[in-house]
């Protein structure tokens, strides 16, 4: 997942500066007017590609995942030994 993020960062990276390039070269009303659409498509393409995820979750996913894991885990423990010695 991480190459194919960084492949579509970077294809929607060279499209907005590919669209960008005739307003840079000449700011006029005119060019921003001719300009303005292409730019906001491209520039959601940029925030959609840098929106994919690296990993199948994110950080908050594992987080909880990790803070669950570690909770149960313990008691269920606990548990097992506290019926193996009879209480």
């Amino acid at each position: 997942m991480i190459e194919t993020r960084r492949m579509h960062v970077s294809r929607a990276g060279r499209l907005y500066a590919e669209t960008y390039r005739p307003l840079h070269a000449q700011m006029t009303p005119a060019t921003l007017e001719a300009c303005a659409a292409p730019l906001s498509a491209a520039e959601a393409l940029v925030r959609r590609a840098l929106a994919i995820q690296e990993w199948p979750f994110d950080d908050r996913t594992m987080a909880k995942i990790v803070g669950i894991s570690t909770g149960v885990a313990p008691a269920i423990i606990a548990r097992f030994i506290l019926s193996a010695i009879g209480l």
